[in-house]
Parts: structure tokens; C-alpha cells; sequence
């Protein structure tokens, strides 16, 4: 480096990958740990080049191994004065990060969830990175990997077709990683997340509370139907009924 900027990239580190070991090495030497940093290998002639990206934390301060808290100043690091401390801590956290990415599950399909959780502002130029072990067989995916969003509303969801569970645990350990890049507050944003689907083998699907008041509603008019049709069998009945002369009885008498 010179004058802080970059000047070129060194002949990488020789041997095997050491990319568990980084982050071993973060998340050990931070509390709570820094879940969200990115780590990307680059192969050298010489050896291996890593890139650590470190986006904005949900969960920030994060403290050292030595019970301090560090800032970086230019292009060394300094420890933080309680008010720094207080400062970050005390930052909204919702509007930091405020897409929310779940897994779902409805019969035998999973879907992706998508849902901005601010309250007034869009997350907008959103951008999708997959990457899956297992064959992605639906064009569900598609338009959010090739196209993005060029916005996702304030409080709104979207749901994406992940594939059938049935296919999709042919597979062992089945485990597919999202990365997502978008603007929000004139920030650029990152954040990742990973599902391993295999957690999801042998389990049960519990039913949401919407599917299980409708399972209910039809339950009872199920029961209602069957009741109208006992009732429409007994008037039949009652009508065709005829006395000991072998006369039909008459309304008179059905009514006593």
C-alpha cells in the first residue's frame, strides 16, 4: 500500500486453503461474532488470495478477545471511548438491516421469503447471488437471481419457489447460500444467509394458523352438509309415509 491505497496484490498465501481458519480466527477473537463476514479465495500461481468483506453489523460493537473495543482510524486501529461504545450501541438497528430472508415450507414445496421490515423506506436495487449443491429444476429462483428488484416496498413480502422438498433431499446435505446486495438509505447494503435443508428431513410440516382456522371452517360446513343431508333423507321419509288404509297421511297428521 501506499498513502492508504492499494498498489497491487502480493503473490497469495502458499499451501492449503486457510479460509476455515480465518474465520475461526474471527469469530473467536470477537464478541459477539462477526456471523456476517465474507470470505472469497482467489487462486495465484504462487499461493491463494483472500478477500475479507465485512459488511455493516446488526449486532455491532463487537468486542476484542482482550475486553476492548477498537475503531479503525486511517490505517491503524484505536480503543474506543465509552461514549463511541454507547454511540453504536444505541444506533436503530431495525433500519440496518431491514431485509429479512426466511425459508418456508407449505405441503411439500419451500419457498423463499423475502420481506422488508422498515416501516417508510424501500429497499430498492436489489441483487441476488445462489449457490446451491443440488440442481435448482424450477425458473422460481430466476427472475430474482438474473433481474433482482428494483424495489421491495416498506412492509411488504414476496415469495419465491424454491423446489420440492421430495427432489431437492435426493441430495445429501443439501445446503443452497444467499447473497444480497441492494440500496437502502443511500447505503449500499450486503448481507448472507444459509439454509441446510437437510434439517428439514423427517420432520413435520406444522400448518400455519390461516390453514388451520380454513381446515376448521371446512370441517364444520362438512359437518353442516351431512346434517341438511340426514334432514333432506327424514322429510323424504316423512312424505312418502302412509297409514293403515294405505292412504298417503295428510299434512294434518303429519303435523300432530
Amino acid at each position: 500500500m501506499k498513502d492508504l491505497l492499494p498498489v497491487r496484490i502480493d503473490d497469495g498465501t502458499p499451501g492449503p486453503s486457510k479460509r476455515d481458519w480465518i474465520y475461526q480466527i474471527i469469530n473467536s477473537g470477537t464478541f459477539p461474532a462477526v456471523e456476517a463476514v465474507e470470505i472469497r479465495e482467489f487462486q495465484a500461481p504462487s499461493g491463494t488470495i483472500y478477500v475479507i468483506e465485512v459488511p455493516l453489523s446488526p449486532q455491532a460493537p463487537h468486542q476484542s478477545n482482550d475486553r476492548k473495543y477498537y475503531k479503525r482510524r486511517g490505517s491503524h486501529s484505536e480503543v474506543m471511548e465509552h461514549y463511541e461504545i454507547e454511540d453504536v450501541r444505541n444506533r436503530p438497528k431495525r433500519a440496518l438491516m431491514p431485509l429479512r430472508v426466511e425459508l418456508h415450507t407449505q405441503g411439500i414445496l419451500a419457498y423463499l421469503r423475502l420481506a422488508n421490515s422498515h416501516e417508510t423506506d424501500a429497499v430498492t436495487q436489489l441483487r441476488c447471488e445462489i449457490d446451491a449443491n443440488f440442481s435448482l429444476g424450477h425458473d422460481g429462483l430466476a427472475v430474482l437471481r438474473d433481474r433482482g428488484l428494483r424495489a421491495l416496498l416498506p412492509g411488504s413480502e414476496l415469495h419465491f419457489l424454491l423446489g420440492s422438498m421430495i427432489e431437492v433431499l435426493q441430495t445429501q446435505e443439501p445446503t443452497i447460500t444467499f447473497k444480497f446486495s441492494y440500496a437502502f438509505h443511500e447505503a449500499t447494503m450486503a448481507q448472507s444467509v444459509t439454509f441446510y435443508l437437510a434439517d428439514l428431513d423427517r420432520t413435520a410440516i406444522v400448518t400455519s394458523p390461516v390453514e388451520r382456522v380454513l381446515e376448521t371452517l371446512g370441517n364444520k360446513i362438512d359437518k353442516a352438509t351431512d346434517q341438511l343431508r340426514e334432514l333432506h333423507r327424514s322429510a323424504e321419509t316423512l312424505t312418502s309415509a302412509v297409514d293403515g288404509t294405505g292412504l298417503r297421511v295428510s299434512q294434518r297428521t303429519l303435523r300432530t
